[in-house]
C-alpha cells in the first residue's frame, strides 16, 4: 500500500511558488508576490493625487484590467 501511495505520488508533478505566479495573458498587470518583509518608501503627491482620483468602483461597466494598468502607469511616474 505505502509503495503505491509512492508511485501515485511520483506522478504528480512538482509546483513551485513561481508556477502559481506565471502570467497567462501578458497584456493583464499581474500583482505577484508580496515581500515577505516590510518595505519603507516615499509616495510623491502627484502619484497618490493621481490614485485617489482613478480608484476603481467596481461597476458593471468599468474594466479591472484597464484600471490595473492606469495604476500600474501611475505607479511608474
Amino acid at each position: 500500500r505505502a509503495r503505491r501511495k509512492q508511485e501515485a505520488m511520483a506522478d504528480i508533478p512538482k509546483v513551485t511558488m513561481g508556477d502559481y505566479c506565471k502570467r497567462s495573458d501578458t497584456e493583464q498587470v499581474s500583482v505577484g508576490f508580496q515581500p515577505a518583509e516590510p518595505v519603507n518608501f516615499d509616495i510623491k503627491g502627484n502619484v497618490l493625487a493621481a490614485l485617489r482620483e482613478n480608484q476603481f468602483d467596481g461597476r458593471a461597466n468599468k474594466d479591472p484590467w484597464d484600471h490595473l494598468n492606469q495604476f500600474s502607469e501611475t505607479c511608474q511616474i
